[in-house]
């Protein structure tokens, strides 16, 4: 008897899917304009500009995150020489140390870029321009 009522049960089930699949048995046409504007995932912007960017904010935000340590470093008279030995950069494995290095980069250029104000190029350590 629960075999029957479970197999009835299960009949009546699968007659009214079908029913419904019936009913709705339309095409659907669609432009691929539509499809892709709703699901396609990709931007249409180019990914290089986006990068470049991403690349430009962060290295803004590094290095002026790093400005006062910059300028301690030069008012102590350190040359990029100076710097770099501080940051251990001379042995065999700096190139490993990204974050380092691009310290050392960042005093580079505020290092060149404050030697060449006429009153500081005068000083000892930015006339003698060792990297």
């Amino acid at each position: 008897m629960r075999l029957t009522c479970f197999l009835t049960v299960a009949l009546m089930g699968l007659l009214t899917c079908s029913e419904v699949v019936a009913t709705t048995d339309k095409t659907f046409t669609s432009k691929n304009d539509q499809v892709l504007s709703k699901r396609l995932l990709r931007t249409t912007t180019q990914p290089e500009a986006d990068a470049n960017s991403n690349d430009n904010e962060r290295m803004f935000f590094i290095q002026t995150f790093n400005t006062p340590r910059y300028m301690y470093w030069f008012s102590l008279g350190m040359t990029p020489y100076d710097v770099r030995e501080k940051l251990d950069l001379l042995g065999e494995w700096a190139d490993l140390k990204i974050f380092k290095q691009s310290l050392y980069r960042g005093y580079v250029k505020f290092y060149d870029k404050h030697c060449a104000i006429p009153h500081q190029s005068k000083e000892e350590f930015c006339r003698n321009r060792v990297y």
